[in-house]
């Protein structure tokens, strides 16, 4: 069956320049297909093609990393949950290396403008926002109102800290509150 067909030029031994392909083709000639290269040049292509990608993929890896130090300084941390407790503002500062270490350098300071009352952590809680959700819905809501969300502390982290802060202070009050009544707390 392999050797009913075969396509050649008549002249192709005298046309032929190079010895080693004058020998595949009588190879290819002799009986059994003994010059075939189906699948040697298959692998060899598949090899080809990964060693490719792999050159490829680590060039971007180092194009990555380069871009990535080079935005190093330009990096701004501006969620913080150790605040002032007056609710007015913080100053965030992200700490370089200990001693002498080499690392990145330290970032700039951001004023960041705190957007947590205990009226806004009330609202959250009664509407049972979850934590995840309420930066995206005040990240919309600053943006409508033509503020920078970048300068003000609405991340997930601050959200979370801030519920824990007003609920512990909420509990506390209420506690007081009952312990002026006089009266026994019952848990029903």
């Amino acid at each position: 069956m392999f050797n009913l067909f075969d396509v050649a030029h008549a002249d192709a031994l005298k046309l032929i320049k190079n010895p080693e392909d004058r020998h595949f083709l009588l190879a290819q000639w002799e009986l059994g297909r003994r010059g075939s290269v189906d699948s040697v040049e298959l692998v060899l292509v598949r090899k080809e093609e990964a060693a490719q990608k792999k050159e490829v993929n680590a060039r971007q890896i180092e194009r990555t990393r380069m871009e990535q130090e080079a935005s190093c300084n330009q990096v701004e941390l501006v969620s913080s949950c150790f605040v002032s407790p007056d609710y007015e503002g913080s100053v965030v500062e992200e700490e370089g290396a200990v001693g002498g270490d080499a690392g990145p350098p330290k970032r700039k300071r951001t004023q960041v403008q705190n957007v947590w009352t205990p009226g806004l952590t009330a609202a959250l809680d009664r509407t049972k926002m979850s934590d995840r959700m309420a930066p995206y819905v005040l990240t919309k809501v600053a943006k409508s109102l033509d503020h920078d969300p970048v300068e003000l502390n609405m991340s997930r982290s601050s959200v979370k800290c801030y519920r824990e802060r007003y609920r512990a202070e909420k509990w506390a009050d209420l506690k007081e509150g009952f312990k002026e009544t006089g009266e026994p707390c019952v848990v029903i």
